[in-house]
């Protein structure tokens, strides 16, 4: 009997940092944190970027500071989507 393959995920390419900050001044705000709080923000940064992978409509996110704090922006406007703005 032939047992059933798991169907891979396909993935969109959403253009995001993985393992580093695209901007030195977040890296350094997120440095600046005790480990505690570190880890569940990088937590919280990784949930923002996975979501943006696969939630449909969402464009690339841009990663940036915005009133000293990490903040995350799509780069690309799909017209269904609005992606929205932080001014």
């Amino acid at each position: 009997m032939k047992r059933p393959t798991a169907k891979k995920a396909t993935k969109r390419a959403v253009a995001r940092p993985r393992g580093h900050f695209a901007e030195p001044a977040v890296d350094a705000i997120f440095s600046a944190y005790p480990n505690p709080v570190k880890s569940k923000l990088l937590a919280l940064r990784r949930l923002i970027f996975d979501t943006a992978d696969t939630t449909e409509g969402v464009g690339a996110l841009e990663e940036t500071l915005k009133w000293g704090q990490p903040s995350y922006l799509t780069t690309e406007s799909r017209a269904a989507a609005r992606s929205g703005s932080t001014r």
